[in-house]
């Protein structure tokens, strides 16, 4: 399905970008940034995970959101920065991006 013209949404992990754009090099990414970024951190905290499994997902979020604000390299990974604020009005924002993005 990536070879195709049709546009599709895929949710991938950071790590995971460089491989993907050697496959698929005409593929945008959207880094998809919070604007209060305790929201996820107090999400991950409200899934029950394990006491090991939590401490390494948010260690993970951590690091992300340092990377994406720190290291330009990271950030030139990404075509686009959008800034969630959790509400219907950014998802209409999203579906915008995304329907005016080329493929």
């Amino acid at each position: 399905d990536i070879f195709t013209d049709r546009k599709m949404i895929f949710e991938m992990h950071y790590e995971q970008i460089d491989e993907w754009k050697k496959i698929a090099p005409h593929m945008k990414m959207i880094y998809i940034m919070p604007n209060d970024k305790t929201i996820p951190f107090d999400m991950t905290k409200e899934r029950n995970l394990s006491p090991e499994k939590e401490k390494e997902r948010l260690d993970d979020i951590k690091h992300q959101y340092d990377m994406i604000e720190n290291d330009l390299s990271f950030r030139n990974k990404f075509d686009k920065i959008l800034y969630n604020d959790y509400t219907d009005e950014f998802v209409k924002k999203l579906i915008e991006e995304l329907n005016n993005m080329e493929a």
